[in-house]
């Protein structure tokens, strides 16, 4: 049984698409299914092409297809955070002997290399407090050197700057040094003033004897302790005689070059 829905006649020419319902079954209406009909010249044709139809059971799944083809390789990803550090691999073995040095004189030359850098720094220092401020004759340079050293020691660091303590020899060096030493807010310095040789003879330090001056503090010299041999001077230019152990500030002199050295130089 089949029902054919109407459709108005059209001319020879022309054709349509008809629905029909068809019950192929006759046993519930839910079997029905839908056929295309061609309306051609005034005949049916019937095409089982089942343009529309009701789902029925899921069937059984099918088999596993083959693998299809391996597509196209993806952009590059960023790159990962670092990973944790690795356990230590085996010690090495044991490398081959070192060749022999002959370290002597190498150690030498260092050793004395070091000594010249460390009065290079020293001198470079001297240098710098000097040009802070120095006084002067017509004949001499005097320089207070503000570091705390033994009569020894700061005889020892004149001479290798080209000079010695100071040695007032007379009343306008000597006002000239208290005059230096006060304005420098200091209250006493070594100058090259000693009697170690012989007591009670006091020398200068290039081994020259006091002669018409000398600039002796009231009851001094006295030698308090009995190992005084060595000579300061006060702000206020007078002379003082201590123990060459202690350790103070000093003044050195260095020797203007006459104009004659200059010349020949």
């Amino acid at each position: 049984m089949f029902c054919i829905l109407v459709i108005p006649r059209l001319s020879n020419t022309q054709s349509i698409m008809v629905l029909v319902l068809l019950n192929s079954s006759g046993r519930s209406r839910t079997n029905y299914k839908y056929h295309s009909a061609l309306v051609w010249k005034s005949r049916i044709q019937i095409w089982p092409n089942f343009l529309l139809q009701k789902s029925g059971e899921k069937g059984d799944p099918a088999d596993v297809g083959d693998q299809g083809m391996i597509g196209k390789i993806g952009p590059i990803g960023t790159k990962g955070e670092k990973g944790c550090k690795g356990l230590s691999g085996p010690a090495g073995g044991k490398g081959k002997a070192g060749s022999v040095c002959d370290c002597g004189r190498y150690r030498k030359f260092v050793g004395q290399l070091e000594v010249n850098v460390a009065r290079l720094k020293t001198s470079l220092k001297f240098v710098k407090n000097v040009i802070a401020g120095i006084r002067e004759t017509d004949e001499k340079y005097y320089y207070i050197v503000k570091e705390e050293r033994s009569y020894r020691d700061a005889l020892t660091h004149c001479r290798i700057r080209g000079g010695t303590l100071a040695m007032p020899r007379d009343e306008a060096s000597n006002s000239l040094i208290a005059d230096y030493i006060s304005k420098s807010g200091l209250f006493r310095v070594f100058i090259g003033v000693n009697d170690v040789e012989k007591e009670g003879q006091f020398m200068y330090t290039d081994n020259t004897p006091l002669q018409n001056y000398s600039s002796w503090k009231e009851s001094e010299p006295n030698d308090a302790s009995g190992h005084e041999d060595c000579v300061e001077m006060l702000s206020s230019g007078a002379w003082n005689d201590v123990e060459c152990h202690l350790t103070i500030y000093f003044v050195c002199e260095f020797m203007k070059k006459k104009k004659t050295d200059l010349q020949r130089a």
